[in-house]
């Protein structure tokens, strides 16, 4: 039987796992359903003899919260990545509506660059986000698997000065703890969301707006893709804040 814990932000997948063995002395633990370091929300897991179970608790339907940034997009699309460009796209909010409306008719959507699993490519076996960091993990080399989004509701944009909002997001990076900033490269996203803050008058564009999007969706659905999809297709910069899973 799977069991709930809530991750919280900063953690990844073997910490969490960590953290359980600590509280409950479990020797083998399986997580069902893993969440990005920068996420956070309700989690399944499965323990000791059950961990033979865990394929059974991988695509139950899950729902999230989250916010889509506009105006910034990132190489991992979330805030936990290096800065790729800026644009004010106030003009383009319903068109960017328009996007979000039509993942519901989508039967299918890629798996992320940044994301864990393997991958053959002039063959050569790594994981996608070792690709990506190499520069050579185009969207046509991407493998996809069927995915449904069975619900959306789409808040009213708000505006958000940058520099608070920077501010913001140097704070949420540093839950990450220190043994793995090398790894997520925490020094070199955190220098450039902080240059990106002294040059806003510069590149004319002195906030973000946020829209806060719940989406109940199949199993293995990936948030971070929203925004890669909405730059691929529309040429409109969008990262992702906050995932914050509630139901699993």
């Amino acid at each position: 039987m799977a069991q709930e814990i809530y991750k919280n932000v900063g953690e990844t997948t073997s910490e969490l796992a960590m953290r359980l063995k600590k509280m409950y002395g479990y020797k083998k633990v399986a997580i069902c359903g893993k969440l990005d370091p920068m996420a956070r929300g309700i989690t399944k897991y499965v323990a000791d003899e059950n961990t033979k179970l865990m394929n059974n608790y991988l695509y139950n339907i899950k729902t999230y919260e989250f916010y889509l940034v506009l105006n910034i997009n990132t190489d991992t699309d979330d805030i936990m990545g290096i800065v790729r460009g800026v644009c004010d796209e106030s003009s383009n909010i319903e068109k960017v509506n328009e996007y979000l409306q039509g993942l519901m008719l989508e039967t299918e959507q890629h798996f992320h660059p940044f994301s864990a699993i393997k991958h053959k490519i002039g063959g050569v076996r790594k994981s996608l986000h070792q690709w990506a960091l190499e520069g050579v993990c185009s969207t046509e080399m991407l493998p996809k698997k069927a995915t449904k989004v069975y619900n959306m509701t789409i808040g009213y944009p708000v505006r958000m000065d940058l520099g608070e909002y920077i501010n913001i997001i140097n704070s949420r990076l540093s839950c990450i703890p220190p043994g793995n900033h090398t790894e997520f490269r925490i020094d070199s996203i955190k220098h450039k969301w902080n240059e990106l803050m002294h040059e806003q008058h510069s590149n004319c564009v002195n906030n973000v707006v946020k829209l806060k999007i719940r989406m109940t969706v199949s199993g293995g659905y990936y948030i971070r893709i929203i925004p890669y999809y909405l730059y691929e297709r529309h040429n409109i910069r969008a990262h992702i804040y906050d995932i914050h899973r509630i139901v699993t």
